[in-house]
């Protein structure tokens, strides 16, 4: 597999983010409409978008591997315990899309477009992308955090009083006893919990400073990737939810702004 220019690469990524939120800034009622099942929300926008983030990325790069969840989630050959040494674009062309299928306007609505390119398990370019808010959230490995061109860090927050944290709805679900150990104790109090529905536009949020911690659970690697090399890049902390290093094959991961990892390792850990 040739090696590419991160620079390059990170151009192309940026790119495909804009097209595919231009997409979902111009969609219609009719296109937002689930034509998935209860557990699985999909619109044909979702579709439409993955299909042309692989078209521009192919183009650029046609000899590299590209899993997107649209694709990979059908493909019975599919196994995340795979991914440890993964070479490729991992995308997520709306995470969110429950929230972008109940979007009123194209005002409000809380989903991203998530880009990662990865070499040997490991994600080197990263690019959220919140079309709403036109916020293009970027990193190359070693180079820095980006909002649009600004370089951006993670909040100074060290008291889990005065943080915010935001928790996926599955984590809730299927963590219940973590989450009552931490929610229903004192000693863990935290200033605001989130539960806005995008663990792509919540880690991009952290790197950004807006939140200081996020926990989700039956995640997939296309959801984190991106936002993984963010974080890392803005000075923050992403790692399995058992509190062991992150990979590719982890589903259920808590990310910080570096100040509260041991803080909230230690409620993990008990």
């Amino acid at each position: 597999m040739p090696e590419l220019n991160p620079t390059d690469v990170l151009l192309t990524m940026r790119k495909a983010a804009s097209a595919a939120g231009q997409l979902t800034r111009e969609s219609t009622p009719e296109q937002r409409l689930n034509i998935g099942n209860h557990d699985d929300m999909v619109t044909m926008i979702d579709l439409d978008a993955d299909k042309l983030i692989n078209e521009i990325i192919k183009h650029d790069f046609p000899d590299i591997n590209i899993i997107s969840e649209e694709e990979a989630k059908f493909d019975p050959e599919y196994k995340p315990s795979e991914l440890h040494n993964y070479t490729g674009f991992l995308i997520d062309p709306i995470d969110g899309s429950v929230n972008f299928s109940r979007m009123i306007s194209n005002q409000c609505a809380n989903f991203a477009v998530s880009i990662a390119y990865c070499e040997n398990g490991v994600p080197i370019v990263g690019v959220v992308y919140k079309p709403i808010e036109d916020e293009m959230f970027h990193a190359i490995r070693n180079h820095g955090a980006f909002l649009n061109d600004t370089p951006i860090k993670v909040s100074e927050v060290d008291s889990l009083e005065q943080s915010a944290i935001e928790v996926g709805s599955f984590w809730v679900r299927h963590e219940m006893e973590l989450f009552n150990r931490w929610f229903n104790n004192s000693a863990t109090d935290v200033k605001q919990i989130l539960i806005r529905g995008s663990a792509a536009a919540a880690l991009a949020d952290i790197a950004r400073g807006r939140i200081e911690a996020m926990l989700h659970s039956r995640l997939n690697a296309w959801d984190y990737a991106a936002g993984w090399v963010i974080i890392e890049e803005a000075g923050g902390i992403v790692m399995d939810g058992d509190t062991s290093p992150l990979t590719l094959g982890s589903s259920f991961i808590y990310a910080t702004n570096k100040n509260l990892n041991e803080q909230i390792a230690q409620i993990i850990r008990v």
